[in-house]
């Protein structure tokens, strides 16, 4: 009662409670014996009073010992029951000191396998148990398995299975209730195994559970004090077991979360890799639609180019026929001499130009040889150099210079759209620099991606322009962006550069600044060949002798190539489609050397030409011309007989000497 009134106000422990509680008592039996003994001292005294004075009295002596031996034994019964009930509170106290002690651990355990270890360490030493095994429960294989054993003697293998024929653990398995043997010798619900040294025959098997969830067995055997197994050691390890099941339920629950947050998040990140895959396919998609579209207007621009470069041909062969006829007539002295050498020369830029578009078109064929790039780039400076008077233009080419294999035609291509870049950032006028030298993969910077290793020729082509924005530097090489007004611009300029020099193996790269001009870079992979000697000047016409039919659909190249064969010599015959050539040779004409055919024409195709001629005559030489660069359509017909091919326009020089060397061959 004392310790319950104030056991808020006086820090009173359970040991000072004990000792005070058999302090008493020991106090309450010490009453008992002195008021027995005073009563009968009491009694004694009387007695002698009564003899004294002449009464008879008899004094019970035995009767008194015996009583003294009575309350004797009553008394060490009461220290018996004191001592007993001393050691049960003293194991009931341990109990709750050990159940603090894993309160406090528990919080300390982050899986099942520590807090089974912890259950098995704390059940040991509360039980007193020198041997000790906890096993977890497998629901798949319905199989315990040994977490851990301490005790003497070699434990099983961590991966040993125990299922329901187990001797020992049957019962557990099967009933899922505590199993106490006090013997194992004489108890019927276990089967000893055939093993002289099995052990102690006490032991005691608990089930454990994490809430509902069976999740393993306790075992306990061989107590310090030799005693077995009892109901009060199965009731204070029924609290331990039961408050471990607490904590094994939440760290399942846990874990159950955990797998779920797990699950949750690989089905979140399984469904945003499915987004990402979407963004992408959608991404590819519309770049693809993009770049459908892209091929679709290349496709046109192609076409179209191809035409025009076609159409332009044919007009330009007309000119250099006409001209080259007047230079035939012509001496050199003579002030027209000079206006017609320039004016067939410009007939040959401009064949460059349609040799360009041809390119552009993939109408012609490219041409990969070791060239010269200080040799293009003189000539295309010269050229943009009468068209832009108010630019200046500056040259500081490397004499040694590395040749480079590349197409001709494509790098005049990448010069001309670096001049209209240049030309269009100074529409005041201004200055334009180039400058090649010889460079390494080493000297090459500012690439996004890395270089191959070797040897580079650098081209700097610097102007003095309004510069470009930062702000769209990225984005200067992309095809059809542009910065200029519709009508103005397309955009394929500086993409189509940044295509033929990554064409070639190259790179490319810019830098500006605004209002101090821009920069292009462009570095070509070295040749290790030689690049060709400048062509030799042009020789006088070869006069010939021999019958020629000449067959093309436009009328003016018909009229301007005869009269250039007939100058040199050739007797001529004109037909303006296949059809009329093939009639004139099945009408009797024989006779013919050499016939020059188109391969482009309306109707029947040059090539088809070509079949319906043999079978005609077989012996006929043809010479292949067209105003494409039809080198790759008609590199079947040369393997099938045809004696050559011949680009319009083409200079009466150059045509002598092809027939010149086609007479001299033998007929096929």
């Amino acid at each position: 009662m004392l310790y319950l009134q104030y056991k808020g106000i006086i820090q009173v422990t359970t040991w000072m409670v004990l000792v005070m509680a058999f302090s008493l008592l020991l106090i309450l039996a010490g009453f008992m014996i002195l008021s027995r003994f005073f009563a009968r001292v009491s009694e004694f005294s009387a007695m002698v009073k009564k003899a004294a004075e002449g009464q008879a009295t008899v004094f019970a002596y035995q009767d008194s010992a015996g009583e003294l031996r009575e309350v004797a034994g009553a008394f060490n019964e009461v220290l018996k029951k004191m001592e007993s009930a001393n050691t049960e509170l003293s194991r009931k106290v341990q109990g709750l000191s050990i159940m603090k002690e894993l309160l406090n651990s528990v919080d300390q355990c982050d899986s099942m396998e520590s807090l089974m270890n912890l259950l098995l360490e704390k059940s040991m030493r509360l039980s007193g148990a020198e041997i000790g095994s906890v096993f977890s429960y497998d629901p798949h294989t319905k199989n315990l398995v040994l977490v851990r054993y301490q005790g003497p003697g070699a434990p099983p293998p961590p991966d040993f299975p125990v299922d329901e024929t187990s001797p020992v653990l049957s019962q557990v398995l099967k009933t899922k209730k505590n199993l106490v043997v006090r013997d194992i010798e004489e108890d019927p619900r276990v089967e000893k195994p055939n093993n002289p040294k099995y052990g102690p025959p006490s032991f005691i098997s608990m089930p454990v559970f994490a809430g509902k969830y069976f999740t393993g067995v306790l075992n306990l055997a061989g107590k310090s004090d030799n005693q077995p197994f009892d109901e009060e050691d199965e009731q204070l390890l029924s609290l331990v077991v039961g408050e471990m099941g607490f904590a094994l339920q939440n760290t399942l629950l846990q874990n159950l979360y955990d797998a779920q947050v797990r699950e949750s998040d690989r089905h979140k990140n399984l469904y945003q890799e499915e987004l990402d895959i979407r963004k992408r396919l959608e991404s590819e998609r519309n770049q693809l639609s993009s770049q459908m579209v892209h091929a679709q207007k290349m496709q046109a621009i192609g076409t179209l180019a191809g035409g025009i470069a076609h159409d332009f041909n044919n007009l330009l062969m007309a000119i250099q026929g006409n001209v080259s006829l007047m230079l035939l007539t012509s001496s050199p002295h003579e002030d027209s001499y000079e206006r017609l050498k320039s004016i067939e020369k410009q007939v040959s830029s401009g064949s460059k130009l349609t040799g360009q578009l041809l390119g552009f078109a993939r109408k012609g064929r490219l041409e990969w040889k070791p060239i010269q790039l200080n040799r293009i780039v003189r000539d295309s400076c010269e050229t943009f150099a009468r068209t832009r008077k108010d630019v200046s233009v500056t040259l500081n080419l490397a004499a040694d210079l590395f040749p480079v294999r590349a197409d001709q035609a494509q790098m005049e291509q990448v010069l001309w759209n670096l001049f209209i870049n240049a030309s269009d950032a100074m529409p005041e006028g201004g200055g334009l620099s180039l400058t090649t030298c010889n460079v390494t993969h080493q000297d090459i910077v500012g690439m996004k991606k890395a270089v191959k290793a070797g040897k580079y020729v650098h081209l700097r082509l610097t102007d003095t322009g309004t510069g470009i924005p930062p702000k769209i530097m990225d984005r200067i090489f992309e095809p059809f962006f542009t910065t200029k007004e519709i009508g103005k611009g397309t955009g394929l300029g500086l993409a189509s550069v940044y295509g033929v020099v990554k064409g070639h193996g190259g790179y490319v790269n810019a830098t500006s600044e605004l209002g101090s001009g821009t920069t292009f870079r462009v570095y070509l992979p070295a040749s290790d060949a030689e690049a060709p000697a400048a062509a030799p000047p042009a020789r006088d016409p070869i006069p010939g002798t021999g019958s020629i039919l000449l067959v093309d659909d436009e009328e003016s190249v018909l009229k301007v190539g005869g009269e250039m064969l007939s100058s040199l010599g050739y007797k001529v015959y004109s037909a303006s489609s296949g059809k009329q050539a093939v009639n004139m040779l099945k009408s009797g004409l024989d006779d013919i050397d050499v016939l020059i055919l188109d391969l482009v024409m309306p109707g029947l195709s040059g090539v088809a030409t070509y079949d319906l001629i043999k079978e005609v005559n077989p012996g006929v030489k043809v010479l292949l011309s067209s105003g494409f660069d039809q080198k790759d359509a008609s590199a079947d017909l040369l393997k099938r007989g045809c004696m050559g091919f011949i680009q319009k326009p083409f200079s009466i020089n150059f045509l002598s000497e092809v027939i010149h060397n086609i007479m001299k061959t033998e007929k096929p």
